[in-house]
């Protein structure tokens, strides 16, 4: 079983439907015994860095059970759009530190005025290593985006997904048994299906 984690900041209702259409085993969580249970977890997300980090650190004894699966029982773990920001140590956007998952901060997109914040609709990535959630992907596939901030991890070798706005930025990392995805699969059609799909199946 896939648990979503709900710390009442998530999209989880396209990411739960999407899981649903796949057939894979999926359940909406909000609790330390039901995350003990988990095969695998996503993490997904939407709204700033510090409102998150916040009503985490409202509900501890899930916060620390999710950290203990992923960094003891080396659980499979998917952090999607601000779930993926959130995996770092801290953010441009606020003041509180991340979940620090994966050495790195998240920084502000400051681009020339050719180029539009946020960073919104369909973009090319590239898998640039053997990342499973590529697998049988396209050399170049689209997802689509919506964020302000990227992260920049402070080794490279994290980084397994590349993509360009007017900067090349990581859209994606993968660390052991943790990923991360800037996009949101859930919108991302047949891509964002397979992505999904091969994350099911790490």
């Amino acid at each position: 079983m896939i648990a979503i984690i709900d710390f009442g900041f998530g999209n989880l209702g396209s990411l739960k439907n999407m899981c649903d259409h796949l057939g894979i085993e999926s359940q909406v969580v909000s609790t330390a015994s039901a995350v003990s249970e988990a095969e695998k977890i996503i993490l997904p997300g939407v709204g700033s860095f510090d409102t998150a980090m916040h009503k985490i650190n409202e509900n501890l004894t899930l916060k620390n059970k999710l950290i203990d699966r992923v960094t003891n029982d080396m659980v499979p773990f998917l952090g999607v759009c601000l779930g993926f920001q959130l995996l770092f140590d801290d953010s441009e956007e606020g003041q509180l530190p991340g979940l620090g998952l994966i050495a790195g901060r998240v920084k502000k997109f400051v681009l020339n005025g050719k180029y539009k914040i946020p960073h919104m609709g369909w973009n090319n990535v590239e898998f640039t290593n053997d990342n499973p959630l590529g697998y049988n992907l396209p050399k170049n596939p689209k997802f689509y985006f919506v964020h302000s901030f990227y992260v920049q991890p402070s080794s490279e070798e994290d980084i397994s997904i590349s993509c360009t706005f007017g900067t090349k930025f990581a859209a994606g990392i993968s660390r052991n048994n943790i990923y991360g995805v800037q996009f949101h699969p859930e919108k991302s059609h047949s891509f964002g299906k397979k992505l999904l799909q091969n994350f099911s199946e790490i």
